[in-house]
């Protein structure tokens, strides 16, 4: 795989088995979503985030250049934009949760959540390995998600959002006996939106006024936030 190759960039609904769907959250068995070997084994991209979580097989995926082993009890997480790619697979069962960035305009906290998890812990660890009390929990989160989501019924699509955010709660809980917790002030929560906005939008936005409207801040506060916690200004 080679940095400079032309890499494609699939929605949500392109690379499940039932593609059509336009929801916020999308879930599929593991052992079916592989199964559309053509475009999971090749070099893509998504627009969206997925989580898999691994309950059996063997193999490995490529997360941004990187080669990561597939193994029981581990959960992947993939943020929007990074290179994917699985090899090699063998018997590997699970469940996959794919997710837009709209998922996290649903609610404030979800969009803390957001600035939180994807700036602190997936482009730091591409996987996760939780003790097996967490992984049972887990596992049975991703059960109550299929459930609902074979049985859509009143109310399921609000079930399932709150099923995905406990599931980002827990892999929180993971990462935090893994690397101390930083200061998480209020100035620190806008920082990791402001560097989440930063790497979905660098191509086409460039100037920190643009940035600190999308954070509802002026300019000047937004060069004050990025000064106290990280000693320079935004524009850097």
């Amino acid at each position: 795989m080679k940095r400079n190759e032309k890499i494609p960039s699939y929605k949500i609904t392109d690379l499940g088995p039932d593609a059509g769907r336009s929801n916020d959250v999308e879930f599929y068995r593991l052992e079916d979503f592989i199964s559309n070997t053509d475009r999971i084994t090749a070099p893509h991209r998504h627009d969206h985030f997925a989580l898999f979580l691994i309950t059996a097989g063997t193999g490995w995926q490529v997360i941004d250049f990187n080669r990561y082993e597939i193994r029981p009890a581990r959960l992947f997480l993939v943020a929007p934009g990074q290179v994917h790619a699985w090899g090699d697979i063998e018997g590997v069962k699970g469940y996959a949760v794919l997710f837009t960035r709209e998922f996290f305009t649903l609610t404030l906290q979800y969009r803390e959540l957001r600035a939180y998890l994807f700036s602190n812990i997936v482009y730091q660890h591409a996987f996760l390995d939780p003790d097996p009390e967490r992984f049972s929990r887990l596992n049975n989160v991703f059960i109550n998600i299929e459930n609902e989501y074979q049985h859509l019924r009143k109310y399921s699509d609000h079930i399932i959002r709150s099923y995905v955010n406990i599931i980002l709660f827990e892999v929180i809980r993971v990462y935090e006996k893994l690397t101390p917790p930083a200061n998480e002030d209020a100035t620190y929560i806008k920082l990791r939106e402001f560097e989440d906005l930063v790497n979905q939008n660098f191509r086409n936005m460039h100037s920190v006024a643009e940035y600190a409207a999308q954070l509802h801040i002026t300019a000047n506060h937004l060069n004050a936030i990025c000064r106290k916690q990280k000693d320079k200004s935004a524009g850097e």
